[in-house]
């Protein structure tokens, strides 16, 4: 139950596993904890990983005296090493808060996040975090299938994962069912992840790695609704359903309050012209703080009220004329710089396509006399 109750936090916190292993060993080379000493005097390193979203969650309890870091810990001596050090018990054991934030620094660790470390010879150490990011990534979905050791207290541990399909043998006590090609050509399969990834590019025009972040998600579905229900490029609803919400999330806006219907408001707003697609990370951040209310009321209270072609082009106009010493020396490169100025003036409102036109017509303008 423990363990289902800290996948459910980990959805929440949108956490996930970063893949990076980074050695840590110099930051420990005067350390004064024995483990870590005695390790590297026998020419052993120190490996770190981080967990995004865990902090607080690795030391949680899931047994009397045993938390996940437990099991993450059980998972990395199978590997040959004697366990981890995680930051959820840190500083500790002889290891200091200075080199706790060393190393937290050299992950660009926020508090809501973990970082792992395990030391021994590098082969071991490598192996044993490896395991450690298996049984994290397995802490964000399910309780995993695995053999157990029963403890004398009534508590289990790890022991072994469960046999593959080789040490299995027929259920003798079950008959046989014979399979026939009728059968299997009658059957509806659901559609592999890489066709699914191949039709997204070939459909939507998306680029290969857009194709497969969105073949992969849970949200594949409404992607595709938005598409039949609204005239945009694809790769503002990838974005707009995979990626704000991830950062609105970083930030500590409830983005778990949005649903489905929120996300079909918004870009009707936006498919409609009453919201550029600039503003949709307002619009969703205005939505997710306060689910209640209709998206066209958040568009209104975030400000993003579309704005008519002369508005922008007065904004352009006032941008350009205060720059024209810098426009003279960069020529069209101050596009970009420019752009920037502009679309932070109209905050959303306006269309960076429309904006873009205008600003390079004036820009030309200005080079012209």
């Amino acid at each position: 139950m423990r363990l289902l109750e800290i996948r459910d936090e980990l959805k929440e916190r949108l956490a996930y596993v970063d893949d990076t292993v980074k050695d840590v060993t110099e930051i420990f080379a005067k350390t004064g904890s024995k483990v870590l000493a005695r390790s590297l005097k026998a020419g052993g390193v120190v490996l770190a990983c981080r967990l995004a979203g865990f902090a607080g969650l690795v030391g949680r309890e899931i047994q009397p005296q045993r938390r996940l870091g437990s099991e993450m810990s059980d998972r990395a001596k199978r590997a040959g090493v004697g366990g981890i050090f995680h930051t959820d018990e840190l500083p500790a054991y002889g290891v200091t808060a200075e080199e706790v934030a060393a190393v937290r620094l050299l992950f660009g660790a926020s508090d809501n996040d973990a970082v792992i470390m395990v030391t021994g010879p590098r082969d071991r150490a490598e192996k044993a975090l490896s395991a450690v990011q298996v049984r994290a990534r397995e802490a964000m979905a399910c309780v995993p299938e695995e053999t157990r050791r029963a403890l004398p207290d009534g508590c289990s541990e790890y022991m072994r994962p469960l046999p593959g399909s080789a040490r299995m043998y027929p259920e003798t006590d079950v008959p046989s069912v014979a399979i026939t090609g009728e059968m299997l050509a009658g059957l509806s399969l659901p559609e592999l992840f890489a066709d699914r990834s191949e039709r997204f590019v070939r459909q939507y025009g998306l680029s290969v790695e857009q194709a497969r972040v969105m073949a992969a998600s849970a949200n594949y579905p409404l992607f595709e609704d938005i598409l039949k229900a609204c005239s945009l490029p694809a790769s503002i609803v990838v974005r707009a359903i995979e990626t704000i919400p991830i950062e609105l999330a970083r930030e500590g806006v409830p983005v778990t309050n949005l649903t489905e219907q929120h996300y079909k408001d918004c870009f009707a707003l936006v498919s409609s012209g009453n919201v550029a697609k600039e503003g949709l990370a307002a619009l969703l951040r205005v939505l997710a703080e306060r689910p209640q209310i209709a998206a066209s009321d958040a568009a209104a209270e975030a400000g993003l009220s579309g704005v008519d072609e002369g508005e922008v082009t007065r904004a352009v106009q006032a941008i350009v004329a205060d720059k024209v010493d810098f426009i003279r020396s960069k020529g069209e490169r101050a596009s970009g710089p420019l752009m920037g100025l502009v679309m932070k003036e109209l905050r959303g409102k306006a269309d960076g396509g429309v904006v873009s036109a205008i600003l390079n017509k004036e820009i030309q303008n200005i080079l012209s006399q």
